[in-house]
């Protein structure tokens, strides 16, 4: 199974979101899941430091060969059961099909893989919602994110949205699914627990009540 996860707008938990999916599919399967980082944050989040090396970036800018190593050969470990794939360190142009070149390499990983693509922007992450088996979109209930989501090509490509509720906002999860047509799979409550814990660096180790989605 490999889940995408993109955003309309700049913090709105997608990258927390991605790797709470992450750990907690591994602890509900007692199985082995993968967080792609698709946009540089993923290892921060998880409290992995002092990262370096090559990465997702590295493996999607080379040339696909027999030859060419698994994307998994980039992998890191920690220690809820989640391998990391980073962003790594390359700058270089990505080519067209790179992200249909991914999703066929990660289809040979046994566990749930989630892909956390951020504001996808890139033609390889639009590649990448277009071949998972299923996308997900992580919203905030503001105009301007529902208006951009509504704007985006991505929102016919994604199945589902995970809604981070928030104090004081109008917006519902009823209103939201009427105006995008994608159903609400899931509601996160705002809570300075999740915060906290990615402050602490101990998301992957306790991962907070309201992040549980099962």
């Amino acid at each position: 199974m490999v889940l995408a996860v993109w955003t309309p707008k700049g913090g709105s938990g997608c990258t927390v979101v991605s790797c709470a999916l992450a750990v907690e599919a591994a602890r509900e399967r007692n199985s082995h899941s993968v967080v792609v980082d698709g946009c540089g944050d993923v290892p921060s989040v998880l409290g992995l430091t002092d990262i370096s090396g090559p990465g997702v970036s590295n493996w999607l800018a080379t040339v696909d060969s027999p030859t060419s190593p698994r994307v998994m050969s980039h992998a890191i470990a920690t220690t809820a059961g989640v391998s990391v794939l980073a962003w790594g360190s390359s700058s270089a142009a990505i080519p067209s099909g790179a992200g249909n070149r991914l999703i066929r390499d990660l289809a040979h990983h046994d566990g749930h893989v989630v892909i956390d693509l951020g504001l996808a922007h890139e033609p390889w992450q639009h590649e990448v919602v277009r071949e998972a088996d299923a996308t997900v979109l992580v919203l905030r209930p503001c105009y301007l994110a529902l208006r951009r989501a509504r704007m985006s090509r991505l929102a016919d490509m994604t199945r589902g949205i995970i809604l981070i509720e928030e104090p004081g906002r109008k917006i519902s999860a009823t209103e939201i699914e009427s105006v995008l047509g994608i159903p609400v799979w899931s509601v996160i409550p705002w809570r300075a627990a999740i915060a906290c814990a990615v402050d602490a660096g101990v998301l992957g180790s306790r991962l907070p009540e309201p992040l549980l989605l099962g």
